[in-house]
């Protein structure tokens, strides 16, 4: 939202280091880095091990990245953290390595940023490269859960508060939720 060569996502992989991605302007909640996040969906599967990041090429610091994780998904909804650590301050090429990790998607994650609001925090990206060779990669086949014994104790359940006393009914409550949750899950493993 700060115009065409500051805010969009897409400045930070064009090759142009004079135009960078920026967070809102005007935050919600200027103290949280909850949504602070830059994330690339690659052109196929990558054994990513590995991320680089240019900080905004202009006289200001204004939501370089100092500390960050890089997170990494299969299918853009189960993450996980491949790699965390700190950036000094400088304006050149950073890098992250790990293990390599498998991965359609890629997530660079703020934590810390420099700022000229001690109010608010940023984040910045002049570019961003994702480190990593192309692999071939198999969903695995799903096995449905057999969910026929937690099906008959959550229909002998009893479902009467009246049958319980107050402490025990609020965790059987949540318990007897949470199980029928579970059911109606097409996607719950047998663990």
């Amino acid at each position: 939202n700060g115009g065409a060569a500051e805010g969009p996502a897409g400045n930070a992989t064009d090759n142009d280091t004079g135009t960078i991605w920026h967070t809102d302007w005007y935050p919600v909640d200027g103290n949280s880095y909850d949504d602070h996040w830059l994330q690339l969906e690659l052109d196929g599967y990558y054994a990513v091990s590995g991320f680089k990041y240019l900080p905004r090429q202009s006289a200001s610091n204004n939501g370089d990245i100092t500390k960050y994780q890089i997170l990494v998904s299969l299918d853009g909804e189960e993450w996980e953290v491949a790699g965390e650590g700190t950036w000094d301050s400088g304006k050149g090429w950073k890098e992250a390595t790990f293990e390599a990790k498998t991965a359609k998607y890629v997530r660079l994650q703020a934590v810390e940023t420099l700022g000229d609001q001690p109010t608010k925090h940023f984040s910045a990206a002049a570019e961003v490269r994702v480190v990593g060779v192309e692999t071939t990669y198999e969903e695995p086949e799903f096995v449905p859960a057999d969910k026929s014994k937690l099906e008959s104790l959550v229909n002998g359940a009893t479902n009467d508060a009246d049958d319980y006393t107050e402490e025990s009914w609020a965790p059987f409550a949540a318990a007897l939720e949470a199980a029928k949750a579970v059911l109606a899950d097409e996607k719950a493993t047998q663990e």
